[in-house]
């Protein structure tokens, strides 16, 4: 589902979102050549469109949330909102076992990155859920995510909604 502000019809996402926290046109384009570029965060720590953690990690603050986005067989709703996301600008994807649309997120970074022009880093959240909880089970939860997404590694891995038994 998706909900536009009234007046912001015709505006691209990361344009849209630039523009309300009061950022630029021009800052919305070099903040993303920025993490596009670089390959470190000191060449980073200056863009508009990262927030730095404490421990260094550069995080995009405009990011996809994918809950409730279909994956299906050949992709559903996921692929394509997906792929939009990530050709509007968004750097960050966020999505979790529990979702079931992992290899969805993950057959649409590998289309984006395969055809855009722009070969942008992107950071991938994930998490674990309350049914692979425990610390092997964790492990092989991260490690089945991992496969799904088609990654080598996750930017974030979460323990989403502890439960506690």
């Amino acid at each position: 589902v998706w909900s536009t502000p009234l007046g912001c019809e015709n505006m691209s996402g990361l344009k849209t979102c630039m523009e309300a926290m009061g950022a630029s046109a021009e800052s919305t384009s070099t903040g993303c050549n920025k993490i596009t570029k670089a390959d470190t965060a000191a060449e980073i720590s200056s863009s508009d469109d990262l927030l730095r953690l404490r421990n260094g990690v550069m995080l995009p603050r405009l990011g996809l949330g994918t809950w409730q986005l279909n994956g299906g067989e050949s992709g559903g709703s996921c692929d394509p909102a997906v792929l939009a996301a990530l050709q509007a600008g968004y750097k960050l994807l966020d999505t979790a076992s529990i979702y079931k649309n992992e290899a969805a997120v993950g057959q649409a970074i590998q289309r984006w990155q395969a055809t855009s022009e722009e070969k942008g880093r992107v950071f991938v959240t994930s998490k674990c859920s309350p049914y692979e909880m425990g610390l092997e089970r964790c492990q092989e939860a991260c490690k089945a995510s991992l496969e799904r997404l088609g990654r080598e590694a996750l930017d974030l891995y979460l323990i989403h909604w502890p439960a506690v038994p």
